[in-house]
């Protein structure tokens, strides 16, 4: 709504675009105790490039309010998110310890693509898979780990971090990862 409003009125596309994933993020729970993952994902999904005017919004939010500000849980949440992001995890495809090359081949040797190929949206949906992966455990972003799933997946089996097995990642597995909703 805030896109098609700010369209409406002129505004330039980027700075509309901006403002309407800060609108679309702006209800989100401030726990200091937020997982790490949980805190990935949330830098992901507002932006790196917006997270200080996300922080900034939430709290002009709270002055705008009128009412008396409640405890120091969206100072705790913002210091555990720039603790989180501190550590550099990975937050896009681009980041992955394997490339859409290696899922192409991974797709053509199990003839899933033919020889030559560029690639496609199974391409995509792979790597999308695997950054899942590695945005619930960054510990998951080493080539050998993140190549078994690849050819995994390619053949059509379930994946590795699909099995109901140990919860942390050994040699070149997954163990089982929750895909719960984070917020």
């Amino acid at each position: 709504m805030a896109l098609e409003v700010l369209g409406r009125l002129r505004f330039p596309a980027a700075m509309a675009l901006d403002v309407s994933r800060l609108v679309r993020n702006h209800l989100y729970a401030a726990d200091p105790e937020v997982q790490a993952r949980t805190a990935r994902r949330f830098i992901r999904r507002v932006g790196e490039d917006l997270l200080d005017r996300q922080f900034a919004l939430r709290a002009a939010d709270i002055i705008g309010s009128g009412l008396p500000k409640r405890g120091a849980d969206n100072e705790g949440f913002e210091a555990r998110v720039r603790s989180v992001l501190a550590e550099r995890p990975a937050l896009s495809v681009r980041d992955l310890a394997v490339s859409g090359k290696d899922v192409i081949a991974a797709l053509v040797a199990a003839g899933k693509l033919p020889q030559g190929s560029r690639g496609g949206p199974a391409v995509g949906a792979i790597l999308h898979r695997l950054l899942e992966l590695v945005l619930d455990d960054p510990s998951w972003n080493a080539r050998e780990p993140l190549l078994a799933e690849t050819e995994a997946l390619a053949r059509g089996d379930a994946g590795v971090v699909s099995r109901e097995t140990s919860a942390e990642p050994t040699g070149g597995g997954c163990g089982n990862v929750s895909r719960g909703t984070s917020w």
